[in-house]
């Protein structure tokens, strides 16, 4: 049996929290684009089709401040991919939860 990295144990536990809440009605899990010539990685990427919100969750498993700034910086790539989306930034720890600006 493979091991699952504690990576992927956060990110499975995250998508299992959001899709309990039935807040969203688009949910990805390690979605990858390229566009705009911006190439780039989301662990986790909602929609509530009712707000036209995105939500872009960069899940770290192990919480210093060099992999907040790292998803800080994913977080603005992704924006620059997307620029007419309305995107919220969540970094997500297993101790922290933060809002990306």
């Amino acid at each position: 049996m493979k091991r699952i990295d504690r990576h992927q144990e956060c990110i499975d536990l995250l998508i299992e929290r959001l899709q309990f809440h039935e807040r969203y009605t688009e949910i990805y899990m390690n979605v990858e684009y390229n566009r705009n010539g911006i190439i780039g990685e989301v662990d986790v990427l909602t929609y509530n089709s009712k707000t036209g919100v995105w939500h872009f969750y960069e899940v770290k498993s192990s919480h210093i401040r060099r992999q907040r700034k790292k998803a800080q910086t994913q977080f603005d790539k992704y924006k620059q991919a997307y620029p007419l989306r309305y995107v919220k930034g969540i970094f997500i720890s297993p101790k922290k939860v933060y809002r990306l600006k």
